[in-house]
């Protein structure tokens, strides 16, 4: 149990650097960038799980890349859905918590493709699958909470085909395109096989949560959601 959360911790670390200047850029992303306001404050929400006896070393490293914003012709929005706010789930019970979100005034951003950039599960140990579907389309599926994966959906990634059946992690690959009325919808499927009724919390074995993170252009997704 130790090393899975210590594992759980290091993949949540691991930079993204898909936007990063020395990286292969999709064509779409050309021009991408995101606005910084001046005199701005950052906070970072830094989840960090010691299963030891002993005091451990924690750090956050973050490279921020600035550009003119002359050559910044698109930008990316970030998306967030809270879920499970009012969760209470009973210890031997499973249940599924599914929370939507409906997209409504997306807009072509400098002529670009409104479009889904990037997705995010967020979930503890309890919950054994994460799943995303825009629309019919099942786009994200997660079956590993140690390795919550981050998937990119863009022109040059190919993510792992989705195979439910097999319990294996997989996305949709290449552009994912959004219009007004389409749905995000996700769903976090939880076994409760602890002692304690598990509510929304920071505690990683005796709490949960169902958030969905990530990124687009054009548009965004938000919600709280008991």
């Amino acid at each position: 149990m130790p090393g899975d959360a210590r594992r759980f911790a290091r993949r949540h670390a691991e930079p993204d650097l898909r936007l990063a200047p020395e990286r292969d850029r999709p064509p779409e992303n050309e021009g991408l960038g995101y606005s910084l306001p001046a005199s701005s404050n950052i906070c970072f929400n830094f989840h960090r799980y010691n299963t030891t006896d002993a005091a451990q070393l924690s750090e956050i490293w973050v490279n921020f890349y600035f550009v003119d914003e002359a050559d910044v012709t698109q930008r990316a929005r970030w998306g967030a859905i809270i879920g499970g706010l009012g969760m209470s789930i009973a210890p031997g019970t499973e249940e599924e918590l599914t929370y939507s979100y409906t997209f409504s005034g997306v807009t072509s951003d400098g002529g670009s493709e409104p479009r889904i950039i990037q997705l995010f599960g967020h979930r503890h140990a309890s919950t054994y699958r994460f799943a995303a579907w825009l629309n019919d389309e099942i786009i994200y599926d997660s079956w590993d909470w140690q390795e919550s994966i981050t998937f990119n959906y863009d022109s040059l990634t190919t993510n792992p085909m989705i195979d439910t059946p097999a319990k294996k992690d997989g996305g949709h690959s290449g552009v994912l395109p959004v219009k007004n009325g389409d749905v995000l919808k996700y769903t976090c499927f939880i076994r409760n096989e602890t002692n304690v009724t598990l509510t929304f919390a920071n505690e990683l074995y005796t709490a949960e949560m169902c958030n969905l993170f990530g990124q687009a252009v054009g548009t965004s997704f938000n919600g709280l959601n008991f």
